[in-house]
């Protein structure tokens, strides 16, 4: 069974971006050693309990602290094609093999 996480890095009751960030690393890690196929961040923004609002910035670190697993970010609905398109080149540059297709939501 391939299995995949979709990390919104929540900020914690009593937390803080800085640990929801750091959480959200240590989550990849430890799916990239149990065999999970992709890690997807999802991009918000306006949101108090959500610390990120740049995934592909985020999947750059991520990838520099994983093996293997497939990384890439759930898009906003209404994002712009080019903007998609460069998010796409620009992880596929720093992650090579492992960025997937970028994912709009409904």
């Amino acid at each position: 069974m391939k299995l995949s996480i979709l990390d919104q890095s929540p900020i914690r009751d009593g937390g803080t971006a800085a640990d929801a960030i750091h959480e959200t690393i240590e989550l990849a890690r430890l799916a990239d050693r149990l065999g999970y196929e992709r890690y997807w961040l999802s991009e918000h923004h306006n949101s108090g309990g959500l610390a990120w609002a740049s995934p592909e910035i985020l999947i750059a670190e991520i990838a520099s602290r994983t093996e293997r697993i497939a990384l890439n970010s759930m898009l906003l609905p209404g994002l712009r094609r080019s903007i998609e398109h460069r998010r796409s080149h620009a992880l596929e540059g720093s992650v090579e093999e492992r960025a997937d297709a970028p994912l709009p939501l409904a």
